[in-house]
């Protein structure tokens, strides 16, 4: 025990004997330069990153925790050697500085290793943007309306769609409409990645703006998913798709890059997709008012794509457009199918008249498969009989080699 005791003696009054200041003047020297070395590396590179995609990005380095974390510590250290400078050092605070001194160069390591992940943003801005959405689609849930003037307002809304779509709704359904608010918040966290998507196409980046068209559509669905029982077809984040995906279409278009525009269909059709199940009023009369808008940017670009005698740019579009009708049809929204059918006839009308033989594949093999599945999934409402009359209008010229009644 008395040897022990000896031990610990020796160790507290080496520990307490003075020590030279000069190497913490050396310390606190190379911890300036590492600390400027720092924001050198964090700065420069996040400014280039945000000037390059969009200014609203720099909230998410700025709340990044592991970069507050090493600046709060090199920090810390340089004013521990700073103080330790102006007073009377012993062996403790040299060895504690070792460490310090140690731990900051390791510190800046780490940093040029987040910072490389920073800078891509598929690593780290994209999930972050992701984990934001998500968290503000949990507050996608039922509101009680206290406001009478909010209450009448929900009241018009219903009648104008309960008169267009012919169901009955319950004038105190709480579940109508997403909060305004909820919408606008996600609206916000989402206007990153039309900037970043922009941006990309420009530059030609194709492998990174899969991933950020994979995150846009991935928080869309999303979207639909946690409004499934809400009631309205009027849907201001989905006003807000249209826009953001037909400037994206229009941009990719201008590319001379026919896998810009492939993919973005393919993601249209993917949250229209979605749409199908959420039951929005109109559902039980063969309505879907949430699938067809998106679709109908994939009709005007096929018709476009016909015109400018882009075969590439007309085939993908009508080809996503048919199986959007093709599942309606199956899953019993009859009249949108409908919708859809008209759409590609208007496609085949402009196929005659261009001479396009490739893009009346996908429409020929979309209306055989919508009339089809109308015939074999039927679904009973109002009038439903007149769908198939329709059906037969549209696809009986397609039978035929005669052309179509050119358009006007």
């Amino acid at each position: 025990m008395g040897n022990n005791q000896s031990i610990i003696d020796v160790i507290f009054a080496h520990l307490s004997e003075p020590f030279g200041k000069s190497f913490f003047e050396t310390a606190a020297s190379i911890l300036a330069t590492a600390i400027v070395l720092f924001f050198t590396l964090v700065l420069i590179p996040i400014q280039q990153f945000v000037n390059r995609y969009s200014p609203s990005l720099l909230r998410y380095f700025r709340r990044d925790w592991l970069t507050i974390s090493l600046m709060v510590v090199l920090l810390v250290s340089f004013f521990y050697h700073l103080i330790l400078w102006f007073s009377r050092p012993i062996y403790l605070y040299a060895y504690i500085s070792a460490l310090l001194l140690a731990l900051s160069f390791v510190l800046i390591v780490v940093m040029i290793f987040r910072v490389i992940k920073m800078m891509n943003p598929s690593e780290y801005l994209f999930p972050k943007i992701q984990e934001d959405c998500n968290k503000i689609l949990k507050e996608v849930k039922p509101e009680e309306l206290q406001n009478p003037i909010d209450k009448l307002s929900q009241l018009e809304d219903q009648m104008k769609q309960v008169f267009i779509a012919g169901e009955k709704v319950d004038p105190n359904e709480r579940k109508w409409s997403v909060s305004d608010v909820v919408v606008k918040q996600l609206i916000e966290k989402m206007l990153p990645l039309k900037s970043i998507m922009m941006n990309l196409i420009t530059t030609a980046d194709y492998e990174l703006f899969t991933k950020a068209i994979g995150t846009f559509k991935e928080i869309s669905i999303s979207y639909f998913v946690a409004r499934k029982e809400f009631k309205s077809s009027q849907d201001s984040f989905l006003i807000y798709l249209c826009e953001t995906l037909n400037d994206l279409v229009k941009t990719a278009e201008g590319s001379g890059n026919v896998y810009y525009t492939r993919s973005l269909f393919t993601a249209i059709r993917e949250i229209s997709l979605s749409t199908l199940s959420v039951d929005v009023i109109g559902s039980q009369s063969g309505y879907n008012y949430l699938a067809t808008p998106l679709a109908r940017i994939m009709k005007e670009r096929a018709v476009f794509g016909v015109v400018k005698r882009d075969m590439d740019r007309a085939y993908d579009p009508t080809l996503n457009y048919g199986h959007i009708g093709c599942a309606l049809a199956y899953n019993g929204f009859g009249h949108s199918a409908v919708e859809i059918a008209e759409g590609l006839k208007e496609i085949a009308t402009y196929c005659h008249v261009f001479k396009d033989t490739v893009t009346l594949v996908p429409v020929r093999n979309s209306l055989a498969t919508i009339f089809y599945n109308l015939l074999r999934y039927p679904k009973l409402y109002t009038n439903y009989d007149h769908l198939y009359r329709q059906m037969i209008e549209i696809y009986e010229p397609c039978l035929t080699s005669r052309p179509m009644q050119e358009p006007h």
